[in-house]
């Protein structure tokens, strides 16, 4: 599904840094960008943060990243 969408997850599904759970919202999100519904995306973009996941939107699809503490 991942590349249907476009999303650049590949490198974080063999990555045990993240878990299957933040995966799962990442590509939630991803979908619901795609739907439009921002609203929902900033939602899980909030979640993500508060699990110490940030995202990075670029033109090749999603980029995640452990912040910075």
């Amino acid at each position: 599904m991942d590349r249907v969408l476009g999303l650049s997850l590949g490198h974080a599904r063999s990555d045990k840094g993240i878990d299957e759970e933040s995966l799962r919202l990442i590509e939630e999100r991803e979908m619901e960008r795609a739907r439009r519904n921002f609203k929902r995306a900033d939602e899980i973009r909030e979640l993500l943060r508060e699990r110490g996941i940030t995202l990075e939107d670029t033109p090749s699809g999603t980029k995640w990243s452990h912040a910075e503490r």
